[in-house]
C-alpha cells in the first residue's frame, strides 16, 4: 500500500513506489493509484519525495551531489543545458 502523508503546508508528500516496483506484476489499478497520488502531490504541493524506488543509496547520493554542483554554477553555465524544444 502506498504511503501518502497528509499535505500540511510544511510537509513534503511521500509517495512509495512499492506497489509498482516491488510488485512483480502491477495492474492498471496500481498504476492509477500511483498516478492519483502523484497528481494530488503536484497539484497541492508542486513536488513530492519518492521512497521504495529500488535505486541504491550510493547512486542517490551521487545524483544529489551532482545536482548540488550544478545548481552552484552561474546561470550562464547552467543555460548550456537548457532544453530548446519545450
Amino acid at each position: 500500500m502506498e504511503k501518502f502523508t497528509s499535505l500540511l503546508h510544511d510537509e513534503i508528500p511521500v509517495i512509495s513506489l512499492n506497489s509498482v516496483v516491488g510488485n512483480g506484476n502491477p495492474d492498471s489499478a496500481d498504476w492509477q493509484r500511483l498516478a492519483d497520488h502523484i497528481d494530488r502531490a503536484l497539484s497541492t504541493f508542486t513536488c513530492f519525495f519518492i521512497i521504495d524506488h529500488g535505486i541504491g543509496d550510493e547512486l542517490c547520493a551521487k545524483v544529489l551531489q551532482d545536482l548540488s554542483t550544478f545548481f552552484e554554477k552561474p546561470v550562464n553555465e547552467k543555460l548550456i543545458y537548457e532544453l530548446k524544444n519545450k
